[in-house]
């Protein structure tokens, strides 16, 4: 087999210019003006997601966390106007809110027609003790009346008893029967 060379020319490498004196500085403006843009489009997403973040409630669970106090007033109404803003600090004693003054008003009005009936009722029972203090009089005036007719009854029956004796019969049986029968009933009555 023949013997078969292969020769390579070697020429002289050419020479390289020298650099430009300002690509010693730093890159060249594309690259500047790309990764500008690259810091702008950064900074209007993160601009825009900062401002949402503090302008807008968003949840991809429907779920939020917050403190609930239970706020209760002393007396029921409807109520007409909030005074406080949410997430407002209160104090204990600040006024919250103003009830309708007509229900009050109304509550006002059955205590006031509550009262006079109960002042009504105390005439009538002032009425009633006077009734019954005058009857209680009258029932004692008949207590004395019943008591001197029992009096005058026991005195009839013994007068009547004496004058009718075995000896003496100057009653009939029938008179000292019915002296009898008055004493017994002045009895009853007293």
């Amino acid at each position: 087999m023949p013997d078969t060379q292969t020769t390579v020319d070697h020429k002289p490498a050419a020479a390289v210019p020298p650099a430009p004196a300002n690509a010693a500085k730093g890159p060249p403006k594309r690259v500047l003006i790309v990764v500008g843009l690259i810091a702008a489009a950064a900074l209007a997403a993160g601009g825009r997601m900062w401002y949402r973040s503090h302008n807008f409630v968003e949840t991809e669970n429907a779920y939020v966390t917050g403190h609930v106090h239970p706020v209760s007033s002393r007396i029921p109404g409807v109520v007409t106007k909030v005074l406080f803003e949410d997430n407002q600090v209160i104090k204990a004693g600040d006024v919250l809110a103003e009830l309708d003054p007509a229900d009050q008003g109304v509550k006002v009005e059955q205590i006031q027609a509550q009262i006079a009936s109960v002042q009504q009722q105390i005439v009538q029972a002032d009425a009633a003790i006077q009734q019954a203090r005058a009857q209680a009089s009258a029932a004692r005036a008949q207590v004395v009346q019943a008591q001197a007719n029992l009096v005058r009854a026991k005195q009839d029956a013994e007068r009547y008893g004496q004058l009718y004796n075995t000896q003496m019969k100057a009653v009939s049986k029938a008179e000292v029967d019915a002296a009898t029968a008055a004493r017994a009933g002045a009895t009853a009555d007293v």
